[in-house]
């Protein structure tokens, strides 16, 4: 995938070797670096509410395969379609509050003040 980075402005390709993960205070944050400045994008930052629904999604995401292998009954895989949207949707919420504070205790690791 090619990034540029918002700080500097190079352009650089990113390979899943390229992703670092850390855990700091409470949180597990993955994240790349910038190759030319170091400049950190967080691409996940998980506390244990978030791992729980990680885990929940990908749990229900095989339910939902094998329901179709399956042949089961189209208002079963609605319903289940339906408590997927809702993880996704508190996942995204989640994250939105998650990473502004990942990014923060990446600044503060990099100053040694973590």
């Amino acid at each position: 995938m090619n990034i540029t980075c918002n700080n500097c402005l190079d352009e650089f390709e990113i390979e899943p070797v390229d992703i670092e993960t850390v855990t700091l205070a409470d949180l597990e944050i993955q994240f790349f670096p910038c190759p030319s400045c170091g400049r950190k994008y967080v691409i996940l930052a998980a506390d244990a509410e978030m791992k729980r629904m990680i885990a929940e999604r990908g749990e229900l995401q095989r339910k939902i395969r094998r329901a179709r292998m399956g042949k089961f009954r189209e208002k079963t895989i609605r319903q289940m379609i339906g408590q997927l949207n809702k993880i996704i949707s508190a996942q995204k919420k989640l994250m939105a509050e998650l990473k502004p504070r990942a990014e923060q205790l990446l600044k503060e690791a990099d100053h040694g003040e973590v």
